[in-house]
């Protein structure tokens, strides 16, 4: 493996960093961390003390994005094959310590991502499975296909999530989910939120079923089914 750790500000090279099948570490521990060229590794474990930007490809099985202020990625694409974990706040993640998560590159291909900070936005090149979050605020995941989210975990997004599929199904059913609000599309939409209050919009679901479940009160805002 491979691990380089400054105590203060870590500046990276305008070249890649490939450690092949080994594991990559690269952390900024009080400053920001910029990523200017492509990363590479089979687990890839990136943190800031501050502000994370990325700005070129990374490539890795495992991913890990730790910062105290906001991550953005402002260029590359982020292919993660296996199970991607991004925390963004200072101090415990709070609705006073969460901080904005944006990994919204076109190429970007998750297979499986956590996120927890907010507000955030993700996008996905192809199907994605949302694993246990805890959001302040809005929560965006736009994918060419289907949006699911894996079994036994649970969403809390205190904002309003927005799941939009291109070509796919949502299919969001774990029963501790707890979401302020939900605006979807896609083709066959499954929703289930276990809080006591959700507002629901539908863009579109191609003729195909909608079918949302709540824990609690349920409205449905102009534009819904």
């Amino acid at each position: 493996p491979v691990s380089i750790v400054a105590g203060h500000t870590l500046t990276l090279p305008g070249t890649p960093i490939n450690t092949g099948t080994a594991n990559l570490t690269l952390a900024s521990e009080i400053g920001p961390l910029v990523v200017p060229a492509a990363l590479s590794g089979a687990t890839v474990n990136l943190s800031a003390g501050t502000t994370m930007t990325i700005g070129a490809n990374i490539t890795s099985d495992n991913l890990f994005l730790t910062a105290g202020d906001a991550i953005t990625q402002v260029g590359g694409s982020i292919l993660a094959g296996l199970f991607t974990v991004v925390n963004a706040h200072a101090g415990p993640n709070s609705a006073g310590n969460a901080r904005a998560i944006t990994l919204t590159g076109s190429g970007n291909d998750f297979n499986r991502i956590s996120t927890n900070g907010g507000p955030v936005g993700i996008v996905d090149a192809n199907i994605v499975e949302l694993a246990s979050s805890t959001v302040f605020g809005d929560y965006s995941v736009n994918a060419n296909g289907t949006i699911a989210q894996q079994p036994s975990s649970d969403l809390q997004i205190t904002g309003t999530a927005t799941l939009r599929s291109v070509t796919g199904d949502i299919i969001v059913t774990q029963p501790i989910n707890n979401i302020a609000g939900l605006d979807l599309g896609g083709n066959t939409i499954t929703v289930f939120n276990g809080g006591s209050a959700t507002t629901v919009s539908v863009a579109g679901s191609n003729n195909n079923p909608v079918t949302v479940s709540s824990g609690g009160a349920l409205t449905v805002l102009p534009g819904g089914p």
